[in-house]
């Protein structure tokens, strides 16, 4: 570079001192649109013809800067869809994106003192991202220059900037007015029934000729919805099981498998499948449209959901429906309904080493205290532990004061054996049972006080709630406006009328039950087996743990377990099962013990930790 002295450019530092005799490195900036707006290769060898075209004698593209997408992204999110590559195919020069010219501007050496591009816009086309490439580029002494602005060494005055601004609020204005077009288009097209985006699965597509000639002579065409013949009937089959059975995501994937439905892609059913489905709401016959949106430009952006009341739905149906609107809003709210249950026939899973596993809660947080192993030489300790994250604000305002609990597999079993050998299969327990029993109907009854008053409030709330809704009916009067408004007070007036109903039934049938009595017959039933599980392997005690149906609520700072065992009809029958495996120890005299308290059963029984 020559010896004369830098200028100020406009509103930045001095520019490298350039003298025009001096061979001068210019970079070219060039940014093209992906391939499905146009062909980034011809856009970029236009660009570079025009910057070669544009260069005064003695300045030479010293590197190339390109990228392929939209001039809306944001310069940090550019290059990051691997878009560019069609140029490097094409045998292109490419040094890099405009993220990767940035960084080089910003070096000790950069390889230029001029960044050169077609036109002002092609760097971006909001004003944010145009003004921050020429501001950071100015702050390195590099001069940002367009092919149709006069090159000039020491950068651009007055006149040029304010036409350069000019430009790049007209390029935003349009690019703005072009979205604005393209998503009325979009909303048109969809409220006419035709559909974009995935085909749902039921469905095939009904194509019919692009309107657009031009597009039509490339073979393009544009579809409504048919139903596929091949799997249009499992989607009924799908929300009647949701809604009718009350199936899991999962389960229902699981008897899609077994009865041999084809599953979208040739794989296996999986939950996220099922729900995708039970979601969509276009099985109503409807096209809806705008269900989720991204929060940027650009395909790499994330997908947001959009609430469901500003979702564009098409006047009438627009298509053949799987399933009417009113079962589809059902589905909705099945989950809800069913809470986090365990399907009947999905099988517990439970890892063979952790015969406790999903058994024990801390009496705090109610949380379920996970299995954990860790090998020991040459053997693993199994232990159960609940200790949440409580530097997480959240989770420490959740829960105040959580104490962190960690329980011994090894304690567990032994204090569990103690209790079930008194209580269960020991010579005592009829008279341990007896003497509980009066206490356990007195709580049985308490519950269901309990439960009943519960009840009565929430009709109150019910009541009130419907009176506020008539009288807020009554006083939007014969308006026009509020057509709309009144449809839906009376639809919220049905929806709690519903769940009246529904309290009273649960009412009227809490007030006709009796404290249900105990059987003591039923733990006479079971075998005598003290002392015959313990040494019994951990799938054997899981067993028993099953069939007893154990849980367990620890309170670490007490020190103390509270245990529940449940008998019914097949109990007794399931521990005789368990008493013929050959893996039982049967070796113990019939009534050994070895618990060295004796813990209260009926009720929770309890068990004191040492």
């Amino acid at each position: 570079m020559g010896s004369a002295a830098g200028t100020a450019g406009p509103g930045g530092p001095a520019v490298r001192p350039v003298a025009p005799a001096e061979p001068v490195g210019v970079a070219a900036l060039i940014r093209t649109s992906t391939l499905d707006l146009q062909d980034p290769v011809a856009s970029y060898r236009r660009q570079l013809r025009s910057i070669q075209g544009w260069l005064p004698h003695g300045w030479y593209i010293a590197a190339v800067f390109a990228d392929v997408e939209s001039g809306g992204i944001d310069i940090e999110d550019r290059s990051r869809t691997g878009s560019w590559q069609v140029l490097t195919a094409a045998g292109l020069q490419r040094d890099g994106g405009i993220a990767d010219m940035l960084t080089e501007a910003a070096s000790p050496e950069p390889r230029f003192a001029v960044v050169a591009c077609e036109d002002i816009e092609r760097s971006a086309r909001d004003t944010f991202n145009a003004l921050k490439i020429e501001k950071e580029l100015a702050r390195n002494g590099i001069i940002l220059a367009a092919t149709d602005e006069p090159p000039q060494v020491e950068g651009a005055n007055a006149t040029m900037i304010l036409v350069r601004r000019v430009k790049q609020g007209v390029a935003e204005w349009y690019r703005l007015q072009l979205r604005e077009k393209i998503w009325k288009g979009l909303q048109e097209h969809h409220l006419a029934g035709w559909n974009t985006g995935p085909i749902p699965y039921g469905y095939a597509p009904d194509r019919h000729p692009h309107p657009n000639p031009m597009k039509a002579g490339q073979g393009l065409t544009r579809h409504k919805l048919a139903p596929d013949p091949d799997t249009a009937g499992w989607v009924p089959l799908i929300f009647e099981w949701r809604i009718l059975d009350h199936l899991a995501l999962t389960a229902i994937a699981r008897r899609l498998d077994e009865a041999g439905a084809p599953c979208p892609g040739g794989r296996r059913w999986s939950g996220s499948t099922v729900d995708a489905i039970l979601k969509n709401p276009k099985y109503t016959g409807y096209m809806v449209w705008g269900r989720s949106k991204r929060n940027g430009p650009g395909r790499s952006a994330a997908a947001l959901k959009v609430p469901a009341d500003q979702w564009l739905w098409s006047p009438e149906p627009a298509h053949p429906a799987l399933i009417d609107l009113a079962t589809w809003k059902e589905a909705q709210d099945a989950g809800k309904q069913r809470g986090r249950v365990r399907d009947r026939e999905t099988p517990a899973r439970r890892d063979a080493r952790a015969p406790l596993r999903g058994r024990i809660r801390h009496n705090q947080c109610h949380r379920v205290l996970t299995p954990r192993a860790r090998p020991y030489k040459d053997h693993v300790n199994l232990y159960y532990a609940c200790s949440p994250d409580m530097t997480d604000p959240r989770i420490a305002a959740k829960y105040p004061g959580h104490v962190h609990a960690r329980l011994s597999d090894k304690v567990l079993t032994k204090v569990i054996a103690g209790v079930l050998d008194q209580r269960v299969f020991g010579a005592d327990r009829a008279a341990m049972l007896t003497a509980q029993l009066p206490a356990t109907a007195a709580e049985k009854t308490a519950d269901r006080d309990r439960r009943a008053a519960a009840l009565r409030r929430q009709l109150k709330k019910i009541e009130t709630s419907q009176a506020a809704l008539m009288i807020e009916l009554e006083e939007t009067g014969a308006d026009p406006a509020g057509t709309e408004y009144r449809q839906r007070i009376r639809s919220r007036y049905r929806e709690r009328a519903a769940e009246r109903a529904a309290a009273d039934q649960q009412l009227a049938e809490l007030n006709t039950q009796t404290a249900a009595a105990d059987d003591p017959a039923l733990l006479a039933a079971i075998p005598r087996a003290a002392g015959k599980f313990t040494a019994a392997p951990p799938d054997i005690r899981e067993a028993l743990y099953t069939a007893l149906d154990v849980q367990i609520l620890y309170r670490p700072d007490q020190n103390q377990m509270t245990i529940w065992v449940t008998i019914t009809d097949a109990t007794p029958q399931a521990i005789q099962d368990l008493l013929d495996d050959p893996h039982t120890d049967t070796s113990l005299p019939a009534e050994t013990g070895h618990a060295s308290s004796t813990p209260d059963f009926g009720t929770p029984a309890q068990h004191t930790l040492t």
